[in-house]
């Protein structure tokens, strides 16, 4: 198992996966996480969509206005490799919950183009939103946000029923 932080960049997030991928892969499946303000629990994204498309730019500045992602690939890869029983177990650690929309932002892009990727390997790959951190929130404000030791603990259980496929 191993880890690779990724940069929130239109322009750079596939391509630095990409060269990971190649200097070190294959692996046996791909788990991305990416953190979302709003979330209330662990959710595990079942659909990428080939679409990008955001109000706020990405930390290069970059504001795509709506556009494919991949020309000549499908509107969308859906995730139906993991029964929806895992949610069940994940939430025996704490909230976590399945979620048909990775939305549009850098997210989704990497979920997309790495599912692109390795649909012909038959590999899996899986991205999971995580909620803020209570520390990330400021005093008054209403957005949720989860401990990290939950977050963890979740993340920790769905690895594990990775490695059973």
């Amino acid at each position: 198992m191993e880890g690779l932080l990724l940069p929130v960049s239109f322009q750079n997030t596939y391509a630095e996966f990409r060269k990971h991928w190649l200097a070190r892969g294959p692996y046996k499946a791909v788990v991305m996480l990416g953190q979302a303000a709003g979330r209330k629990a662990v959710e595990i994204e079942r659909v990428a969509l080939n679409w990008m498309e955001s109000k706020h730019p990405d930390n290069e500045g970059i504001t795509p206005r709506g556009q494919r992602i991949v020309r000549e690939a499908p509107d969308s890869y859906i995730m139906d490799f993991f029964p929806p029983g895992w949610v069940d177990i994940l939430s025996q650690q704490g909230p976590a919950e399945i979620s048909f929309s990775a939305g549009a932002y850098v997210c989704n892009q990497l979920y997309f183009q790495v599912a692109h990727e390795l649909k012909p390997l038959s590999l899996p790959s899986l991205f999971v939103h995580l909620p803020l951190l209570p520390e990330q929130i400021k005093p008054g404000d209403p957005l949720p946000a989860l401990a990290l030791e939950t977050q963890s603990r979740i993340v920790s259980s769905l690895l594990d029923l990775i490695q059973t496929l």
